[in-house]
């Protein structure tokens, strides 16, 4: 290392430190300037010894999945071993909590789910890893909110001997135990841990028995894989149906107030129904008649020719389909009114119309009625020709497949197929047969891949490092 008065400390000839990130006993992280690029990334600076090799290693091994920093390689300077990766701009769970409180219900289960498939990957791997240190301060919340695990200092490859690293309060007492074999158990522990740490009031009955069950000092009474944590995640999200914020409804009745004009083409008994909605709308939540709600939501719908009005009824068929389900099907009431929609809808609205009608064939599917959703995905390939706007569309079919337990070989090898040029595709198939072991499967569509759709980027590159190719 030498120092630069004009530009400060420069480490391996060609990186400026501009602060220093995080220090601990492994390390330290300082964000860099690489100059002549002017790019910016995190640099973690460890002892160039065997345990500094090792968590190179583990780094090596992990990287590739959307929920770790990228991995741009290492080097070795007055022994000092220095790994370059990705720079994240965010804040660590601690502060993330301290500044912003809680997370809500919805924001919480998709951390949690995160978490998961993050851990899933670790442990899966080729040579099964162990985290060992899942604390707040070692999960990154980015700008755009989503989850990310950093610093692998800790970790061990599943058998290992624990090492006695971990932090009070979130590792599992095993990792105390001289000689105990590391498993994947112990990261269950503390995400069992971080589940309670960072869980919101609301939410705190519902996930006392998973939690419980994470923390059991007992190892044959904890959940024997990630898997098992996620799909009991992806329960709640289907029976929370998490509400959407209130206050959308809310404006959209102010601006009905302000721009509600009587129209002479429309029933002035119209303003009847909307009355009625304000005043349920102002109802205290214990004291909202669902019935009530229905009704008047089918006398406004009746009666209301206008884009706007519409808009607002499908929005409240859809946030408010738990309780009216007794009384109709809020979800096909709500088709029926995009069918009415699409009609007089302009271009900049079809967007917006298409991604309800598909939320709606979801939610469907995900009650049993999986008909729509699936024909509508066949109707959609067939003609869409951009390979962009299909794969937003059937890559929710794929995860929607998978979580309801059917295998999905078959579902990707039609997308190359229709669209064998587009590489997103082959990457994310390949981690699909990785999750299941298939690497020697992998290994060719990651060549196909190569060959027809010329995959690149740095995801790709670790996927092809971690297939060993």
């Amino acid at each position: 290392m030498y120092f630069n008065k004009s530009s400060g400390k420069i480490i391996l000839k060609r990186f400026q430190i501009l602060s220093l990130l995080g220090e601990g006993g492994m390390g330290k992280v300082f964000l860099v300037r690489e100059q002549g690029t002017g790019k910016k990334y995190a640099i973690k600076s460890i002892d160039y010894n065997l345990q500094g090799w090792k968590e190179k290693s583990v780094f090596e091994e992990v990287s590739g999945n959307d929920g770790i920093p990228d991995y741009y390689g290492y080097e070795i300077e007055d022994g000092k071993l220095y790994l370059i990766m990705e720079y994240l701009q965010g804040m660590n769970m601690r502060e993330y909590i301290r500044v912003h409180g809680m997370p809500n219900c919805k924001r919480y289960l998709k951390w949690g789910i995160q978490l998961c498939q993050i851990l899933e990957w670790i442990h899966k791997g080729k040579n099964k890893i162990v985290y060992m240190d899942l604390k707040p301060e070692n999960i990154m919340i980015h700008s755009s909110k989503k989850l990310y695990l950093v610093d692998f200092g800790a970790s061990v490859y599943f058998g290992e001997n624990n090492t006695g690293c971990g932090t009070k309060g979130f590792a599992a007492p095993e990792q105390y135990i001289p000689g105990h074999k590391a498993d994947v158990k112990a990261d269950i522990f503390s995400l069992g841990k971080i589940l309670d740490y960072c869980c919101p009031e609301k939410m705190r009955k519902k996930m006392g028995n998973i939690i419980g069950i994470c923390t059991s000092k007992s190892l044959d009474k904890r959940y024997k894989d990630v898997k098992d944590v996620e799909m009991e995640l992806l329960k709640l999200v289907k029976k929370e149906r998490v509400k959407k914020q209130i206050f959308c409804a809310g404006i959209l009745i102010i601006f009905i107030q302000i721009l509600w004009k009587p129209e002479k083409k429309e029933n002035v008994s119209f303003i009847s129904p909307w009355k009625s909605l304000e005043k349920w709308e102002n109802d205290e939540e214990g004291k909202k008649d669902y019935k009530d709600l229905w009704r008047n939501l089918y006398l406004c719908e009746k009666d209301s020719k206008s884009f706007f009005r519409k808009k607002y009824i499908l929005k409240m068929y859809i946030t408010y389909e738990d309780y009216l389900e007794k009384y109709g099907s809020p979800l096909k009431k709500a088709l029926k009114i995009i069918e009415d929609m699409e009609i007089q809808q302009k271009k900049s609205e079809k967007e917006f119309l298409l991604n309800e009608k598909v939320e709606i064939y979801e939610r469907l599917a995900n009650k049993g009625e999986k008909e729509l959703f699936v024909s509508f995905i066949q109707r959609y390939m067939k003609k869409e020709e951009e390979p962009y706007r299909a794969w937003n569309y059937y890559r929710r079919y794929l995860l929607f497949q998978e979580e309801h337990g059917k295998k999905i070989y078959s579902d990707y090898e039609i997308f190359i197929k229709k669209y064998p040029h587009f590489p997103d595709a082959y990457i994310d198939y390949c981690i699909y047969l990785c999750r299941y072991n298939q690497w020697e499967k992998a290994k060719q569509i990651y060549r196909k891949g190569k060959k027809k759709a010329d995959i690149t980027g740095n995801k790709a590159s670790k996927l092809k490092e971690r297939l060993g190719l």
